[in-house]
């Protein structure tokens, strides 16, 4: 890897960790739970269900692998179970919700110091950037941010940002043309088998996923 020069990561359980992991009905119950709109819906298996079945619409009218923003999953549950609100009040109500989901979402995320500490080392040697299926608008960003290593990454490539998630080729294309570099200069690093290893080498990339293998080989860079 003597022509290295940038190096692009997949965020979520590769450059931050959550605990606990999220279940499938923690996206739609941090929102529902403490929003004060509890005893509008009845129960949370109420909400839920159109919460759910707001996937499965969106899964049925996007093309394959296109993104769409998880606001859209709270406007279409509030619009379904509370079919007599109109437009302003059924936005207001998912508005509060959704950020009821990322106040509680983000509050779980941490970095370790170990792996703060290897990205900063790799940033001093390398240009280090994001690729991230994630379906918050800037959320990201966010997350680096209050995990205090958002300025070790010179660019951050998101699902919802590129229009399509991995292992769909744009969001890979939209990285590599955001890095101005030849692909072979570039490596990929993620904890994904079909997302961040084989999509990301179909495409091109030099990838590896993160394990502790991968790990030893990135702090073999630093020497």
């Amino acid at each position: 890897m003597s022509d290295l020069k940038y190096i692009l990561f997949d965020c979520m359980e590769t450059i931050i960790d959550m605990d606990p992991l999220p279940k499938q009905e923690d996206y739609a119950g941090w929102g529902y739970v403490d929003s004060g709109y509890e005893k509008r819906f009845g129960s949370f298996n109420y909400f839920y269900g159109a919460y759910r079945q707001s996937k499965e619409k969106f899964a049925e009218q996007l093309k394959e692998y296109e993104e769409y923003d998880s606001l859209n999953s709270y406007l279409y549950a509030v619009g379904k179970c509370l079919p007599c609100l109109d437009v302003l009040e059924t936005e207001k109500i998912a508005g509060e919700m959704y950020r009821n989901f990322w106040k509680k979402y983000s509050s779980f995320c941490y970095i370790s110091s170990k792996k703060k500490e290897l990205i900063r080392r790799l940033s001093d040697r390398y240009t280090l950037g994001i690729i991230s299926n994630f379906k918050v608008p800037d959320g990201i960003e966010e997350l680096l941010e209050r995990c205090e290593v958002k300025q070790y990454f010179t660019h951050v490539t998101t699902s919802i940002l590129s229009g399509y998630r991995k292992p769909h080729h744009k969001i890979y294309e939209d990285a590599l043309k955001a890095t101005g570099l030849p692909i072979e200069q570039i490596l990929y690093i993620g904890d994904d088998e079909i997302c961040d290893y084989q999509g990301a080498r179909e495409f091109g990339f030099d990838a590896y996923l993160y394990n502790e293998e991968s790990i030893k080989m990135l702090e073999d860079l630093l020497k």
